[in-house]
């Protein structure tokens, strides 16, 4: 038996409305400008310590180590001056773009010459952070604008 079902013409079409989903928090020139200040800050580090140091932990290691963090909180902060609507997320994203280039840079170097490649766990620890460091930068950044614009606008933080 064929049942027959009649339909308005119209009646099921889907409608296509725009959505507003508010501000896009990442920007991606203000994240890369931020990844590259820290490429820029901490590939060197990272490169002086691994020829400084190699696989001790002495001091010029230790550093050298604090000097690439810090390269990564420069990206963060420029990231996040660069990206009002999302400072925090901007920052954290760039520096750890900046370390997922980094590493991913380590480990082409480590299958060319045939060493071993780093532990999948210590990766994703220094990952996170490398996302420290960028939320620390973006924080420090918004302080600064607070401390130069006071909510008050009378001039004084």
């Amino acid at each position: 038996m064929v049942q027959e079902v009649l339909v308005r013409p119209g009646a099921f079409a889907p409608t296509l409305a725009p959505v507003d989903t508010g501000p896009t928090l990442l920007d991606a020139r203000a994240v890369g400008a931020g990844a590259l200040l820290a490429i820029a800050v901490a590939l060197p580090a990272a490169i002086a310590a691994q020829v400084v140091a190699g696989d001790s932990a002495g001091p010029p290691a230790v550093v050298l180590s604090v000097v690439a963090l810090a390269g990564l909180s420069f990206g963060g902060f420029r990231a996040a001056r660069r990206a009002p609507a999302g400072p925090l997320a901007n920052g954290a994203v760039a520096a750890l773009a900046a370390f997922g280039a980094i590493q991913g840079l380590g480990i082409m170097r480590r299958l060319a010459t045939g060493d071993a490649l780093p532990d999948p766990a210590g990766l994703a620890f220094a990952g996170l952070l490398a996302c420290s460091c960028g939320l620390v930068g973006a924080v420090a950044s918004r302080r600064r604008e607070t401390v130069e614009r006071p909510a008050d606008g009378r001039g004084t933080p």
